[in-house]
């Protein structure tokens, strides 16, 4: 409330400690809600201001304490001392020495003062007490001040080592970033949600676990390698690399917003609309041409590692993940996996890749074709209780997937889709698409086809 003048304080504090009783329980301004101790949320306080103001911020609102708008005058207060003040008798026998509880207060106000009570102001008249605002846009803050702030809010927030069961979060990599959240753990990495101080942006960062083994490292800085060769609106953006004096390396991604291939299909079931499966599928073969152009093979394309991301107005954009066991074609590149060893998803591997041998673009347009499979009926190819049935099966060429028309048959020219997958699906590397772009290319020649059949069947109907 706001304070009176010391000495009318003073006087009301003297008549309230002799004359006013007022019933347990009860305010002595009914109308005058106040926040009970339980109820009082700091936030919503202008008394509770924020602490940390960074250097060269600015609080664009001056500081206003609450104001309580009191029915009486300077006046009537006057009139009211001069009534209850020592040696002076009330000319009103029925003039009561207490202040009522309730509705009768209003009653005894107007008997008191001869004025009736003004109608106060509700809340929503009142208005709420603005905010105080600690960011403007003619003083940016600094990188410096960006980290301070962060370590702020890790602290406002409780973001603590206890909330994520991870030692990292809430600490800062290289001055540059601070680590706001995990995002996940994988068997050989973990991954990070960051903040950038100089941009104040969110990105991702990527770095082996604490248990990481000497091949666990290798394929880690292979990942880091490969990621610097690829820059594709389709495959997350790699921003740099840092290394801490400890020798821990952490990867600094684009921080992609959006929900795996493999979550949508679990969540809404196969995707049957021609234009859907073609947007998909022909991001998935622009990334891979890019990768392969820059001698980059991927080896492990799923479902999982393909995020789908959609804003208003805007088509659906694919992005490719995860290039942790990607193969360099360079002569220079890290040698990892040992000949006779297979390495990637069992459910998308190649034969080739299989049986451990050497792997080529071909390895990536059967897991594409792998892909392509599941997104139209929801399921992989193959599919079985253990890792040797599912390679058999990917092995013999007498073992064909089951067949997408009577499966589909609301799909527009399934029968020419099913051969453009199956083809991808070819035992032999030789028979497969020769690359992702072709794969595209007899793709667009069946979703143009769908199109004009539409056009066809609408001109029908006009």
């Amino acid at each position: 409330m706001s304070k009176r003048p010391e000495s009318e304080s003073k006087t009301r504090k003297d008549e309230s400690t002799r004359s006013k009783r007022v019933e347990p329980g009860e305010p002595e301004f009914e109308d005058f809600a106040m926040e009970s101790e339980d109820d009082f949320d700091p936030e919503e306080s202008i008394f509770e201001l924020d602490p940390f103001v960074l250097p060269g911020e600015t609080m664009t609102q001056e500081i206003t304490p609450i104001g309580f708008e009191s029915p009486l005058t300077d006046s009537d207060i006057s009139k009211l001392e001069s009534k209850t003040s020592p040696g002076t008798e009330s000319q009103d026998d029925d003039q009561e020495d207490t202040i009522p509880p309730g509705a009768a207060k209003d009653e005894w106000l107007e008997r008191q003062t001869g004025k009736p009570k003004e109608q106060e102001k509700t809340a929503s008249q009142r208005g709420s007490q603005p905010r105080l605002s600690y960011t403007t846009t003619e003083i940016p803050l600094t990188s410096d001040e960006r980290r301070m702030l962060f370590e702020y809010e890790q602290r406002k927030k409780s973001v603590k080592k206890e909330s994520s069961g991870d030692r990292r979060v809430g600490s800062v990599i290289a001055d540059k970033y601070g680590i706001v959240e995990l995002i996940g753990k994988g068997n050989m990495a973990t991954v990070y949600k960051v903040k950038s101080f100089s941009e104040g942006k969110i990105y991702a960062a990527k770095t082996t676990r604490s248990n990481a083994s000497a091949e666990d490292l290798e394929r880690f800085n292979r990942e880091i390698l490969t990621h610097s060769k690829l820059s594709h609106p389709n495959i997350v953006e790699f921003i740099e690399t840092l290394k801490l004096p400890d020798g821990t390396k952490f990867l600094i991604m684009e921080n992609v917003k959006g929900i795996s291939l493999h979550d949508v299909l679990e969540i809404h079931g196969p995707v049957k609309q021609a234009e859907n499966i073609w947007n998909i599928l022909s991001q998935i073969c622009d990334a891979l041409d890019h990768a392969h152009g820059r001698g980059v093979i991927h080896r492990d394309l799923k479902s999982g590692n393909v995020i789908l991301a959609k804003k208003a107005n805007e088509r659906m954009e694919v992005k490719i993940l995860d290039f942790g066991i990607a193969q360099i074609d360079d002569l220079n590149a890290l040698k990892i996996t040992n000949p006779g060893r297979s390495v990637g998803s069992p459910l998308y591997m190649s034969p080739e890749q299989c049986q451990g041998d050497e792997l080529t673009r071909a390895s990536d347009i059967y897991a594409l074709g792998v892909l392509a499979y599941e997104l139209v009926t929801g399921a992989v190819p193959y599919k079985f209780d253990t890792v040797y049935e599912i390679m058999k099966s990917h092995c013999d060429p007498d073992i064909k997937p089951a067949s997408l028309q009577p499966k589909l048959p609301e799909v527009p020219y399934i029968d020419q889709l099913e051969r453009i997958i199956f083809k991808a699906l070819e035992t032999e590397p030789i028979m497969r698409f020769e690359s992702a772009i072709e794969f595209r290319t007899v793709l667009h020649r069946w979703i143009e086809r769908v199109r004009e059949e539409k056009k066809r069947l609408r001109a029908l109907h006009q």
